[in-house]
Formats: structure tokens, C-alpha cells, sequence
């Protein structure tokens, strides 16, 4: 007996896309997308799919005939035509399901383009519809080996099979002789035979099949159909999609199919009773249809022309619910929600990540604000791996992911989500793709799926550098009690949303193919990484005109000056840039030294000395050392060796760092140094020699007098008068208020115990809950509320310890 991976390798080898098919339909994912099948493909398939027996073609290279009619004179009557036509350039043969229908393969010409389906709905001469010519073509396949789903009999071919010819002996076929076939086929059904064409009508699908006809006359056909006994599978089915259509609700259609085929001459054999039991089936994937075409419908986009206009109205929406840190945070979000409409027309997609010291400070509105407004929004919190991988991949289109506490992801834990941080930081390239080994059984193959998608994160602290550089920073802040926002609510506020993401999706459709051939100017300072993030959205503000494209450079230049000021990205960064510090304070014992530089133990000196600096009590409250210089310093490529540090006495040595190897890992790594005019004007001789030579440094204006405050990372408090906000602050926090900032001391110093000495954790803790309190209580009281927050989360962290000591003892 010949198995189906035997019929399937006959196919293979005679140039055939196969497919494996339960009934008459795949069960393959983008089947539709196959160029080819292989060997290993049919022992997947054996291991995975061994209930399908049957075999598809795939008819985008091999498109069939498929004369779906009743009278068996009628069919004959086209074979007999393709054979007219036809014999002479290939090989004719008819494969037949239920007689008298029939199918005949051909091939599509070489040069000719892939078609879509071609198709003549028929009415019998007796009135029944349901009835069809057509080209079966693109997206399509044909079952050619198996069991008819009806008659439960074998699928029979006349004239040989596709298992024994070859798909270049087929007669050739292109869109134009498939169209003038098809019409000359219905006019000899017309003609001859006493069918009439169906008037042109929407049909309604069902699990991939179409049916003629709509409104109360193709509802009555259907039923007389079901009555009579004929087509029960595909009537059902189109009367089902009608029913739920019109509003009837899902139980009652069950119902009432249920009595049709009560009533129904058709023999109640094994046929009718497989026919009544999928009745619940069909009702679900009529809903499932509905709920389609009605999202569709619900999300389909506005046309606009005015791309500026749209802006200003998202910009103004978001700014109902949201305290933006400064005017140009607000820009670059919106820039961002529209660039997510455009995704075909970038190479690369900017992160856009809110970030905060605390909770409370507008990260997640920021994020439930803009799905709404985005293309297949995904919101998530701890969503799986596999999930995001399969959403991005998925045959919806490519998702927008928002992405909420994005803070548990990087964390401490972060070697549990490893999957996660890969599809994050791959995902900003078109292109990527995240490869993965599969198991089928005993058998391995690999698998990619593509992973590009616009991401949204939201969450605390910071992010990796990794993904710092590819994204854009909001710095977020907690609103003062004098700052007002519009409360939202998400049943009221979100269609308002909708419709702006409506329109910008119409007047995205307007201007994508002119945006990916578009390269905009990028300001001054914006460069490298910087660029990659900035040019999708330069290019929604260069196409929507207006006030938009200085706008959105101005926002640009704000975001990257800030991010030159954020925390540095590790110790040996902090390092590199102390040394600076005090290179520049010794500028002229540097610049005496031979050659110019500055000896270890002077170095080191110097900057146990500086503010807030970590190095006096780095090593469990002991120094840092001079070999723990020298591995930080030579990370950077920086080596020390003997300098003549005394010029009057040139035999004493001593070991130090040159200050050219110094500045050129200055230079790479570290923004200019900002030296106020008069520390600048102080500086001459040879001095001012190794300023100008070694250090890159930029003058610091006097004074500013208006302007923003800089955005994301260093984003200062909003300048205020000390006597009224005295007045705002408490002198205290309350109870509630200790507990919460207990939780996050606890969870702060455990974070920063992975990247930090025991001996630099409480200060930086201290450090970054003076920032926190500075906007909570008065500047008199903060130093006492520390201490009652350390003294709190020490007492916490004692009972903790107690009472796992008691479990522990008690048997």
C-alpha cells in the first residue's frame, strides 16, 4: 500500500509543491508562502501530521481548472474543450472528487506572472446555485491525492495523474488565456447547456471557501440546497456566515441549521450525520469571521491628507493625560506613534523607553495613551518569549509592543528572561531575525523568525547600554501637587485615540513610498546610533511640514545633550573621567612632568578627595589601589609607566600615566570637559599648551537665561522660588509614604549590590533618596526622613532574618 510521504516524494520529484491536507484543507502554517518542498519536509510532516492523509498541490505554479458543476453533460463538455484548446501543447488529465466536477492541472508559462483566482458563479437549469467555473491560482491549492470529504471515495484521475507527469508537460497557462478560457467555458455552459451566470455578488467565505449570492434570495437558495441535499458542507457553511451577518445569534443559527437538515431529503448516513455534528463548527468560524470583518472595519484608516494637522492632534490628545518632562518629550512621542504606521519604510526602529526614580510618574499612561493610536498594539506586563516571537512573526503584520516594568526584565533577575533581551535589542533592524533549533520528533531543524517591531518600554531606574543606544529616553518625573492633568478613563478616552491612529494609518498610506526613499538632514551633534534612532522620526516631521521639522530637530539635539549627562554606564567609565578631573585641577604639574602626565600615588591621592566620589572607602571601607587603577585604565588601552615628575630633578622617577595615552581614551569615550571662562582664562604657559593639546573642552556659558530644561537623563527640578515651596512641602513624610520608599530602598540597594562594592551600595542608595526627597519634603527635613527610611528598612530587614531563623529551628 503506498503511504502519503510516497505520493508526496512522486510529486516532489515531478516538480510539485505539496501539501499536507486533512479534508480540503492544509494544516501547515503560510502554506500559501511555499516556494518548494523537500524531503525532510515530508518526514516533519510524517511525525507531526499523521492523521493527514490527503495530499495538496499548491496552485500558484500549477493552477487548476475546476469545473464545479452538477450536470455531468455539461462537464464533459469543458474537458472536452480544454482538450480542443489544449492537447496540443501538453498533457491533458482530469481528476474527479464527487462526479461529474472535475479539475484539470496546467502550468503557469514560463515568464508569466502568478495570478489570482478567476471565477463564473452559474445558476443550474433547475435553479440551484451554488455552481462554478474558475481558475483555482495564487493562495490556493487543489487536493489531488485522498479521501472526497463528502463521499468518503478516493480521489480518481483519468488520463494519467500528477504522480506520473512531470508539471513542464502540462499545457502552459498565463492570466489572459485563463480569463478567455473561463469566459468561453461559461458561454458553452450558457449556450448549450441551459446555465445562466449569477449576477454579480460579495460572497461569503467561510474557512477559506466562497459562496455566490447575498441578501434574502441567496439565504433562500442556500436553504433550498440544505433541504434538497445538495452541497450540505459548502451550503451550510455560506448560510451559517449569512445568518450571523444579519445579527441572528450563534445559538439560535445552530438551531435552526440543525432543523434544515432534520428536514432534509439527503439520506441520513455517515455523510449527513458528519454534516449535522460540524454545524457548531461552522457557527464558530462564521462568528470568528464576523469579529474579523468588524475589526477590520473598526480599525480600518481615515483618509487625511494634512500630516501636520493629525500631529498637532495627537500631540495635543497626549498632552491631555500627560506631564511631560519638557516640550520635547511630548514631540518625540508623537513622532514616534506615527513612524509605527511607516515601518516598511525604515531600516531600523527607535525604542522608546519611559524611565523614573519612582513609581507614580506617568510611565504607564505614557505607554496606555499611545496603543490606542499604534498599529496592532500588544500590551504586556510578562509576556513569554515564545509569545513575542510568534506575534512578530505572526501573518497579522507586524506588532507595536508596549512593553510595562520593563525594570523586572533588566533587573536583578535578568538571566531569566535572556530570550526577551535578545528579541529587544534584534528587533530595531529590518531584517533580524531571532534563529531557533526545533525539535520534530527525533529529528532537529532550524527555524527563524523575524523579530522587527516598534517597542515601547516603561519601568524604573535604567536600562542596559545595549539598549540605551538604541533608544530614545523620557525621562519621567512625578507631577507636583500644583501640576494638572486630565483624568483617563479608558472607555471614554480610547475611540478618540483610535480615530487619530485612524488618520495618521490614511495619511501614512498617502506618503510611505515617498519616506523610504528619504534621507533627512540630522543637526548638529546627532550622529552615529544617535542618527539611526532619530531618522524615522526626522522623516515623519519632514513629510508632515509645518511647524514639524524644526520641531522635531530641536528635540533631537535637547535628547542627545541630555544623554551625554547620564550616569556614567559603569565604574571603570567613572574612573576614566576622575582621572580627568584631576589631570585638569594638576594641569600644571601634568603639563611640567616628563613626558606630561601625573604620577600613580598623586593621582590616586586626588581622587580619594573628590566629592562623592567612591574610591577613598571602595574596598570594604578601604582604598581603591594602584593595581585596581591600572586594570581600569587599561581596559581603555592606557598603560602606566616612569615619569620624571620634578623638572629640577631629573633622576627622581616615579610611576604614572602619560597624559597623551590619557587623552586619547578621553577623547573616545567621555563627553567634552565644560570649564567655566574665568578657570579658562587662569590657565598659561605650558599649562595652556596641555590644555589645548590634550583636553577636549567646551566653554560654559555665564549664565542662561530662558530656555527648557533638558530632557531624560539629567532632567533637572523645575526652578522654583524656595520660600513658596517651603510652604508647598511637608515637614514630614506619613506612614504610607515610609512603607512604599522602604520597599524601594530594599529593592534599590539589592539592585545595586550586583553592580557595586558592599561599601558604595548605602551611599548611592542615600544618594539617589535624597533626589527623591527633594520633591517630597522640605530641603530642611530630608537629611532626618533618610534616616528614618534606613533605620525603617534595616528594622524590616532584621524581622525578616528572625523569622526565617524560627521556621528554620521548628521542625
Amino acid at each position: 500500500m503506498t503511504t502519503p510521504s510516497q505520493i508526496r516524494a512522486r510529486l516532489i520529484a515531478n516538480d510539485f509543491i505539496v501539501l499536507p491536507v486533512v479534508g480540503k484543507a492544509p494544516v501547515i502554517e503560510r502554506w500559501q508562502e511555499r516556494t518548494s518542498t523537500s524531503q525532510e519536509d515530508l518526514y516533519i510532516w510524517g511525525k507531526t501530521f499523521p492523521n493527514a492523509k490527503s495530499t495538496g498541490v499548491q496552485s500558484t505554479h500549477t493552477p487548476f481548472l475546476d469545473a464545479d458543476i452538477r450536470d455531468e453533460a455539461a462537464s464533459d463538455a469543458v474537458i472536452a474543450l480544454v482538450h480542443e484548446q489544449f492537447g496540443d501543447l501538453g498533457k491533458i488529465i482530469v481528476r474527479y472528487g464527487r462526479r461529474p466536477k472535475c479539475a484539470i492541472p496546467f502550468r503557469l508559462a514560463d515568464g508569466a506572472e502568478a495570478f489570482d483566482k478567476i471565477k463564473v458563479s452559474l445558476i443550474a437549469p433547475d435553479g440551484s446555485t451554488g455552481q462554478a467555473i474558475e481558475f483555482l491560482a495564487r493562495g490556493q491549492q487543489c487536493v489531488v491525492h485522498g479521501l472526497h470529504v463528502d463521499t468518503r471515495e478516493p480521489y480518481a484521475w483519468v488520463g494519467g495523474s500528477l504522480g506520473n507527469t512531470r508539471r513542464a508537460d502540462l499545457p502552459p497557462i498565463d492570466k489572459a488565456r485563463a480569463q478567455a478560457l473561463i469566459e468561453e467555458a461559461a458561454d458553452l455552459l450558457v449556450a448549450k447547456h441551459g446555465y445562466t451566470r449569477a449576477t454579480p455578488a460579495a460572497s461569503a467565505p467561510c474557512d477559506g471557501k466562497a459562496e455566490a449570492g447575498n441578501g434574502a434570495d441567496a439565504s433562500a437558495q442556500l436553504t433550498i440546497n440544505v433541504l434538497a441535499g445538495h452541497e450540505l458542507h459548502d451550503s451550510l457553511c455560506s448560510l451559517a456566515a449569512k445568518l450571523i451577518m444579519s445579527g441572528m445569534a450563534a445559538g439560535v443559527v445552530v438551531n435552526h441549521l440543525r432543523s434544515l437538515m432534520d428536514h432534509s431529503q439527503a439520506p441520513q448516513d455517515k455523510r449527513w450525520k458528519d454534516r449535522y455534528r460540524e454545524i457548531p463548527k461552522l457557527v464558530d468560524s462564521a462568528v470568528r469571521l464576523q469579529r474579523k470583518k468588524s475589526k477590520q472595519e473598526q480599525d480600518a484608516p481615515i483618509p487625511e491628507t494634512d500630516g501636520a494637522r493629525v500631529l498637532n492632534d495627537a500631540l495635543t490628545y497626549q498632552k491631555r493625560f500627560v506631564r511631560y518632562p519638557s516640550e520635547h518629550a511630548a514631540v518625540a512621542h508623537t513622532l514616534w506613534i506615527a513612524h509605527t504606521h511607516m515601518m516598511d519604510a525604515w531600516e531600523s526602529t527607535p525604542r522608546l523607553a519611559f524611565l523614573s526614580a519612582e513609581p507614580t510618574s506617568g510611565k504607564t499612561r505614557s505607554l496606555e495613551i499611545s496603543e490606542p493610536m499604534v498599529p496592532n498594539a500588544v500590551s504586556t506586563v510578562n509576556a513569554s518569549a515564545a509569545y513575542l516571537f510568534r506575534k512578530a512573526g505572526s501573518d497579522e503584520g507586524q506588532p507595536t509592543v508596549s512593553f510595562d516594568e520593563i525594570d523586572t526584565i533588566f533587573g536583578p533577575k535578568a538571566k531569566e528572561h535572556e530570550d526577551i533581551r535578545g528579541f529587544i535589542n534584534a528587533g530595531h533592524r529590518r531584517g533580524a531575525t531571532y534563529g531557533r533549533c526545533v525539535m520534530h520528533g527525533s529529528n532537529a531543524t532550524t527555524e527563524d523568525t523575524p523579530v522587527y517591531a516598534a517597542v515601547a518600554v516603561a519601568g524604573l531606574g535604567w536600562l542596559p547600554d545595549t539598549l540605551l543606544a538604541r533608544s530614545i529616553i523620557i525621562r519621567m518625573r512625578r507631577r507636583l501637587r500644583t501640576e494638572r492633568v486630565e483624568p483617563y478613563r479608558r472607555r471614554d478616552h480610547a475611540p478618540q485615540a483610535k480615530e487619530i491612529g485612524r488618520r495618521l494609518a490614511g495619511w501614512a498610506s498617502t506618503v510611505i513610498e515617498v519616506a523610504k526613499g528619504m534621507r533627512p538632514e540630522m543637526p548638529a551633534g546627532v550622529e552615529d546610533r544617535a542618527a539611526d534612532c532619530w531618522e524615522p522620526l526626522l522623516v515623519v516631521a519632514d513629510l508632515a511640514g509645518s511647524q514639524w521639522p524644526k520641531l522635531a530637530r530641536e528635540a533631537a539635539v535637547a535628547f542627545v545633550v541630555a544623554g551625554q549627562n547620564k550616569p556614567p554606564a559603569s565604574l571603570y567609565l567613572r574612573c576614566l573621567g576622575d582621572t580627568r578631573t584631576v589631570c585638569w585641577k594638576n594641569l600644571t604639574a601634568v603639563a611640567q612632568s616628563r613626558p606630561k602626565g601625573l604620577p600613580t600615588r598623586r593621582m590616586l591621592e586626588d581622587m580619594y578627595a573628590l566629592d562623592d566620589a567612591p574610591w577613598g572607602a571602595f574596598n570594604k571601607g578601604e582604598a581603591y589601589t594602584s593595581s585596581q587603577l591600572s586594570e581600569c585604565l587599561s581596559v581603555y588601552g592606557v598603560e602606566s609607566d616612569y615619569l620624571r615628575p620634578h623638572p629640577s630633578q631629573p633622576h627622581l622617577k616615579a610611576r604614572g600615566y602619560k597624559l597623551r595615552d590619557l587623552a586619547d581614551a578621553w577623547r573616545r569615550y567621555l563627553p567634552p570637559l565644560c570649564l567655566g571662562p574665568n578657570s579658562v582664562a587662569a590657565v598659561a604657559g605650558v599649562a595652556r599648551e596641555a590644555l589645548d593639546q590634550f583636553f577636549e573642552w567646551v566653554e560654559e556659558p555665564e549664565e542662561a537665561e530662558e530656555s527648557d530644561p533638558p530632557v531624560t537623563g539629567a532632567t533637572p527640578a523645575t526652578p522654583y522660588s524656595g520660600t513658596e515651596r517651603e510652604r508647598e512641602l511637608p515637614e514630614k513624610l506619613d506612614a504610607k509614604r515610609v512603607r512604599e520608599l522602604v520597599r524601594w530602598w530594599y529593592t534599590r540597594t539589592k539592585q545595586l549590590r550586583e553592580e557595586l562594592s558592599l561599601a558604595q551600595v548605602e551611599d548611592q542608595a542615600k544618594k539617589e533618596l535624597r533626589e527623591v526627597l527633594a520633591e517630597q519634603v522640605q530641603e530642611s527635613a530630608i537629611d532626618t526622613e533618610i534616616g528614618r527610611v534606613v533605620k525603617a528598612a534595616n528594622k524590616a530587614k532584621a524581622n525578616k532574618a528572625k523569622k526565617s531563623a524560627r521556621a528554620k529551628s521548628c521542625p
